[in-house]
């Protein structure tokens, strides 16, 4: 079986488990909204920096290490770059990119089988780290507004 051919599968079992279902229900939400992402300074992307895993990627421009190392002198272009996408909403073209491996989910499954891996993405160091600016921020917004359900405890200290 194709790996195709599974998730139409997969996808036609919960159409008909919730064809004759009520349509979800929505509370429209009119409270404060987040409206644009706040300016991180040199000093939060630095605490971001050192508290990062250093993986370093073979897309990225130079070794995790490296950045590290030289950190002083790079930390006002990383800044820069940082509050740019955030600020535009655009993640630079060289950040988009990443390196998929398959991996298998777990020893005992079947490896011939497609849907015994899952992907797992390795991507550069500096996306990593826009990628946790805006997580943070989401988050305090959720969290601050209470928009988050008591069941939910994915990505949720605590819970």
């Amino acid at each position: 079986m194709q790996l195709s051919d599974y998730f139409n599968d997969k996808i036609s079992a919960v159409r008909a488990d919730t064809d004759h279902a009520d349509p979800p229900s929505f509370i429209p939400y009119h409270e404060k909204q987040l409206t644009m992402f706040r300016k991180f300074t040199e000093n939060d992307i630095h605490k971001l920096l050192l508290i990062s895993l250093s993986k370093t990627c073979s897309l990225g421009p130079l070794p995790t290490s490296i950045l590290l190392e030289f950190i002083d002198i790079l930390l006002p272009f990383i800044c820069a770059m940082c509050n740019a996408s955030l600020r535009e909403g655009i993640l630079p073209v060289n950040q988009k990119t990443a390196i998929v491996t398959p991996a298998v989910k777990k020893p005992v499954l079947d490896p011939d089988e497609p849907q015994s891996y899952r992907p797992i993405s390795n991507l550069t160091f500096v996306s990593k780290i826009i990628e946790r600016i805006v997580a943070e921020q989401m988050q305090a917004h959720l969290t601050e507004c209470d928009l988050m359900p008591p069941v939910q405890s994915a990505c949720r200290q605590g819970h």
